[in-house]
């Protein structure tokens, strides 16, 4: 493996806002299963088919699952932040490159963990409001949204990567 620069990276205000709000929606997420847990029946939505309908079920302990899953990948995705010479990237990194790749593979985590806890945020609140009797589905929309903002998502990163900028030479 070749040997990449060490390069600590510094947060501006928008990394801050997604640091912050990230921590907080994932405070939410637990407050929302913790608040509304004894309100659960038995047996809750575990998943659902792509038209956003219930087509499975499980016990309303499962509920603590998607905050647990959301909590491990935010933490791992935050330490894993802190080392962003050990990413793998499309284009060599160089000493000229180094911090402009590196401070947009930061940002490019940070707003990918953020997003993942939104979604589990999302999930979570309809799956209480559907065993609660509030909703019947979450919506046929979510899979095409999620589709699609995934591949932008890549395609950002992949062009944003190999673009080349004359402080890279």
């Amino acid at each position: 493996m070749e040997k990449r620069p060490k390069i600590k990276i510094r947060w501006n205000g928008t990394d801050r806002f997604w640091e912050v709000s990230g921590w907080l929606l994932l405070l939410f997420l637990w407050v929302l299963i913790l608040v509304n847990y004894k309100k659960l029946p038995e047996t809750i939505p575990s998943h659902f088919d792509l038209s956003g309908m219930p087509d499975d079920y499980s016990s309303r302990g499962t509920i603590f699952l998607l905050p647990a899953l959301a909590s491990v990948i935010y933490i791992g995705l935050t330490i894993l932040n802190r080392f962003p010479h050990k990413f793998n990237y499309i284009s060599a990194i160089t000493t000229a490159n180094a911090k402009r790749q590196y401070t947009f593979a930061t940002k490019m985590i940070r707003f990918l963990k953020w997003g993942i806890v939104l979604l589990c945020c999302f999930i979570s609140y309809q799956t209480v409001q559907i065993a609660l009797g509030k909703e019947t589905g979450i919506g046929g929309w979510i899979v095409p949204f999620l589709i699609a903002g995934s591949l932008i998502f890549v395609v950002i990163t992949v062009l944003h990567s190999v673009r080349k900028v004359p402080s890279d030479n």
